[in-house]
Parts: C-alpha cells; structure tokens; sequence
C-alpha cells in the first residue's frame, strides 16, 4: 500500500466484510439501537458534509478528528493505570481516528482481529488454563500499580 493512499481523504467510506458473525439483538432492542445509530450517523455526516462545503473546510475537519481521537485515546492511555476502562477508551479513540485515516481503519481492523481470535482461542482451552491467563493478567496489574504506587506515589 503506497505512502498516498494511508494518507488520503476517504470519498466514500468502504464497506468492510464482517469479521465474525453478526449477533442478533434482543426482541424489542433492534428498532431502538439502530435508530440511535442512524440518527447519529446521519448528524455527524451532516456535520462533516457542512465542513467539506467551505473552503479548507475538508483539512479542518481533519484536524478536528485528528485532535478528538487523541484526546480520547490519552485519556484511555490514563484509565490504564487508574481503574476504569482504559483499553476500551483507547479503542474508541482509535475508532474515532478510523472514520478519516485509512491508516488507522486498518490497524483498528487488525486488532479487532487479533483480540476475536486470542477470545476464541481462549474459549477453547481448559477452565483452568483460563483462569490461569486471568490470575496471571490480574497480577501483572498489580504489579504495574504498585511499582508506579513506588514511583510516583510517595513523595
């Protein structure tokens, strides 16, 4: 893929293929959650059809999203170390950045990959090798907290 085309402006967005298989909602949810979501998406394309018509509007539209995205993924860069959902936020700021940058649609689509297949992995394995990936998980953050409690916590 050449330098140009990671950094180019989508025209249209692409239709990706799935990559696993769609879960049906809930009876009674599907009309709700889809109609918030076209609702949203048909304001913010309102929006970024009202920036493209100035001029230079296409380029501050960018930077605006360019900005977004990385205020919302420093602030999951945060959650890491305090207790929240840190990688999700991170995800929806990467997610942000995917609807202007090709570059980050595909590392988003990577990493949605990589996490569907290390989950059906670890599906398949025994119920203790599960909980063993979790208790391993739970103390290196414990782990991480305590060396920055060390670091930066006493004064």
């Amino acid at each position: 893929m050449s330098a140009y085309r990671l950094l180019m402006l989508p025209d249209q967005p692409g239709k990706d293929p799935p990559d696993e298989d769609p879960v049906a909602p809930e009876r009674g949810q599907e009309n709700k959650a889809s109609g918030i979501l076209k609702r949203l998406h048909r304001r913010v394309g309102g929006v970024r059809s009202w920036f493209h018509a100035r001029p230079g509007g296409a380029q501050i539209w960018r930077v605006g999203v360019a900005a977004g995205g990385l205020v919302v993924i420093i602030v999951g860069i945060v959650l890491l170390a305090a207790p929240g959902p840190g990688w999700l936020v991170i995800f929806l700021g990467l997610g942000i950045w995917a609807t202007e940058f090709a570059w980050a649609k595909s590392l988003l689509r990577f990493v949605r990959r990589t996490v569907g297949k290390w989950t059906a992995w670890l599906a398949r394995q025994p119920r203790w090798l599960s909980v063993s990936v979790g208790a391993v998980g739970l103390i290196t953050l414990a782990v991480i907290g305590v060396g920055a409690w060390l670091l930066f916590g006493r004064q």
